[in-house]
């Protein structure tokens, strides 16, 4: 039996909270965020090959924003804190504070679109071997949407007879030789790319009309000078402004407007002046790209797709990853994009 004298009083049954004992606390506390933030940002980790493609490369990019400019086996990111260039795997070769517009990469060659006040947009090109840098003859007029492949640049530029006119001319950069692909008429035109000989841009009637529906994808031969239509796309009026055909070599993967108003995905060659149907599902078909070395088609519909267009029956080819916010094709190489990073992962045979 206790004694009254021999009960635990409140002072000696409650723990004695201390400033060592608050510190350890606040202590533990910080650690566990930082635990917890740490894993929040670890990349997800590939321990081998994942059917066609290889272990993922990742690029951290706090900003998390990007752009998948770029040519054969390589990329471009832009963001606030400025411009970068890669060849892949992951090795950069330009870096600028300046956030570049328009950036585009082929090799050796950094063309963009320069800027100044009171001063017609102006494309330069960037030398990124010797930094040397030149200037595109521009007679004063505004220039944009450059596209690069090798030592061919091609760009729209406002045409000196009317306002609401664009042309679209090419630049040789050995020769240093400017010369025309498509010119006055009367048309609207925009969005060129270049791949090798080949130059694919759209083409409308002038003025512009903001109801369009649809304009016309067309091509064009930089050694014989034949140009020619391919189809008709789902008119520039919104973020799809240049989404919807990509070209490299003689392919060109498209987004046909048809006539029921839905979009079908097609692969065209130019060569062959052939069209094919890869396979799609109704809704949102864009943001295409595609290497024709590995003959993948990337496309955006209701979820990052890859197509195999090598044999006669296209093929979807399993992406093995989810939460991906964008994939382009680049030569023998994937770029991605997550929330926060960038990767890249070979493509396997």
């Amino acid at each position: 039996m206790f004694r009254p004298s021999d009960e635990p009083t409140a002072s000696q049954s409650a723990p004695k909270i201390t400033k060592q004992y608050i510190i350890f606390v606040i202590v533990l506390s910080l650690g566990l965020i930082t635990l917890c933030t740490a894993l929040d940002h670890m990349r997800p980790i590939d321990f081998g090959p994942i059917g066609r493609f290889g272990p993922r490369v990742w690029l951290y990019d706090s900003s998390g924003t990007w752009n998948g400019y770029g040519g054969d086996n390589q990329f471009i990111t832009t963001n606030d804190a400025g411009t970068r260039v890669f060849d892949i795997p992951i090795q950069e070769v330009f870096k600028s504070n300046e956030r570049l517009l328009s950036p585009v990469v082929s090799g050796r060659w950094l063309a963009y679109v320069a800027e100044a006040q009171q001063v017609p947009r102006q494309i330069k090109v960037l030398n990124l071997e010797t930094g040397e840098e030149l200037a595109l003859d521009h007679d004063e007029l505004g220039q944009g949407e450059p596209a690069i492949s090798g030592s061919w640049v091609v760009f729209s530029e406002r045409s000196p007879n009317n306002d609401n006119v664009n042309n679209i001319y090419t630049y040789d950069l050995n020769k240093g030789v400017r010369q025309p692909v498509a010119v006055e008429g009367g048309k609207i035109r925009c969005c060129p790319k270049v791949s090798n000989q080949w130059v694919i841009y759209l083409q409308a009637d002038a003025p512009w009309d903001s109801r369009r529906t649809t304009i016309e994808l067309r091509a064009h031969s930089l050694i014989t000078g034949e140009d020619f239509a391919i189809g008709s796309v789902p008119a520039p009026n919104d973020a799809s402004f240049g989404v919807l055909h990509a070209l490299d070599n003689d392919k060109v993967v498209w987004v046909k407007y048809e006539p029921d108003w839905t979009r079908s995905l097609h692969l065209y060659d130019l060569t062959k002046r052939e069209d094919r149907v890869l396979p799609s599902k109704p809704g949102y078909v864009g943001d295409v790209s595609i290497t024709d070395k590995q003959h993948l088609v990337v496309v955006n519909n209701g979820g990052w797709k890859v197509i195999d267009y090598s044999k006669l029956q296209p093929l979807l080819v399993p992406v093995p990853w989810s939460s991906i916010d964008g994939l382009r094709a680049a030569g023998d190489y994937l770029v991605g994009e997550t929330s926060r990073d960038i990767f890249v992962t070979q493509i396997l045979p």
